[in-house]
């Protein structure tokens, strides 16, 4: 390999995918790059269709997640103690909270259900 700048064996050298990858029984003379489309070829429109999302509600869809996931607004999800762990018999605050936002994103269902109720 050669480069006009860099001399022979450059340190770096930036191959096309397409060229690398191409045998040369494949070339013949009706042959373009990639890049260039043929005058037959079908258009298509390249529109970005806003709002694909199933449910439009930026809200309702992250209390969905929220639920379903278990973290997000409320907290994480609380954390089993397996067995032959021990754990303090008094709760820390961060204890409480997190079963508060388990609590909480548990009485939220309801809601979030009558909610997707009213869309389908």
């Amino acid at each position: 390999m050669t480069c006009a700048k860099c001399g022979e064996a450059p340190e770096d050298v930036i191959w096309d995918g397409v060229t690398v990858g191409f045998s040369k029984k494949h070339v013949l003379d009706t042959l373009r790059p990639p890049t260039i489309s043929h005058k037959d070829a079908p258009t298509r429109l390249n529109e970005y269709n806003a709002r694909q999302q199933v449910l439009l509600d930026g809200k309702l869809r992250k209390r969905l997640r929220t639920i379903v996931t278990g973290a997000g607004r409320y907290g994480p999800p609380l954390q089993d103690v397996g067995e032959g762990k021990k754990k303090k018999a008094d709760t820390t605050k961060k204890d409480e909270a997190a079963k508060q936002a388990e609590v909480d994103r548990l009485e939220d269902v309801p809601h979030v259900l009558i909610e997707l109720r009213k869309i389908s």
